[in-house]
């Protein structure tokens, strides 16, 4: 192991050992640590164990999870606690009338980032992964308060902050802490194989992530790969849209899919083309040319 590597490593430990009586001041159990089955979460709950603090491991259930996710889990990691949401993906949507976005993102705040207020989670977020995650910090107050008095930044930067503040998390907030932001996918997988941890299948078949089937934020190949290794999960989709479009006009709205078939809208969907786009397309297709 390269020791740029052993570094991290170390200073990755000293931020859970650090922040350790912090999460036991909110739950007896300390650290909530979120798993998912991905590589990065398996790095986290590795270091948790490494750093002898006081954890559990929590695996949020979509009900849109690759069933190779779920069995790996199981299989490897049957200590990790699986929960259920109180409403699936599905319901989900159609309560909403549609289908999630990447500027839409209901599904993941229902079923994932509003879960577990007041505790302190650990996450396997990286500063690579996306300029939007650029942007993260070691330890953030996640809140949904208008004003909030709170803080994002280092360790030391947070420490300074509880020195005047007393109770830094209140009601539906929680305390996340990104021990592993400034590790590269290399660091990860190098970490993997020096302690000899298994992973999911669907690495080695081409994704690049584990994350929910047809996720709107996933790549178009990607997508493309659901498309073509998940028939089932396809189809499910296409019926949603029916019922959405169903639904939408039974509490008296409109059909914002027009004269789109089931199979068009989700055809646009995956391909993360608006339907102002589509429509244009489809009426340049109509125009008729003389010679």
């Amino acid at each position: 192991m390269k020791q740029e590597l052993r570094e991290k490593i170390n200073r990755s430990i000293l931020i859970l050992k650090k922040m350790e009586p912090i999460a036991l001041k909110y739950r007896d159990f300390g650290f909530i640590g979120a798993f998912s089955g991905g590589k990065d979460s398996q790095v986290i709950r590795q270091l948790l164990n490494m750093a002898e603090v006081s954890h559990i491991m929590k695996y949020q259930w979509t009900t849109i999870d690759p069933p190779e996710v779920l069995h790996f889990i199981r299989s490897e990691y049957p200590d990790v606690i699986i929960e259920r949401p109180k409403e699936t993906f599905w319901q989900l949507c159609l309560r909403h009338r549609l289908l999630p976005t990447q500027f839409k993102r209901f599904c993941c705040r229902e079923l994932k980032e509003s879960k577990d207020s007041n505790c302190v989670t650990v996450t396997g977020v990286r500063h690579q992964e996306s300029p939007k995650r650029m942007q993260r910090q070691e330890v953030e107050i996640m809140t949904r308060r208008r004003h909030p008095d709170y803080v994002r930044g280092t360790l030391d930067q947070f420490n300074m902050y509880r020195e005047t503040h007393v109770d830094c998390i209140m009601g539906k907030d929680k305390l996340v802490v990104n021990p592993i932001l400034e590790w590269t996918e290399h660091d990860v997988w190098d970490f993997l194989h020096y302690m000899d941890l298994p992973s999911c299948e669907l690495y080695d078949r081409g994704y690049n992530r584990v994350g929910c089937l047809f996720c709107p934020m996933a790549s178009r190949r990607s997508l493309h790969m659901m498309e073509h290794d998940y028939p089932k999960y396809r189809a499910a989709f296409i019926r949603l849209i029916h019922r959405i479009r169903e639904k939408r006009v039974s509490d008296g709205g409109y059909d914002v899919y027009q004269s789109l078939t089931d199979e068009e809208v989700f055809s646009a969907w995956l391909n993360k083309k608006p339907l102002r786009q589509v429509f244009a397309e489809r009426c340049q297709t109509c125009i008729p040319f003389e010679d």
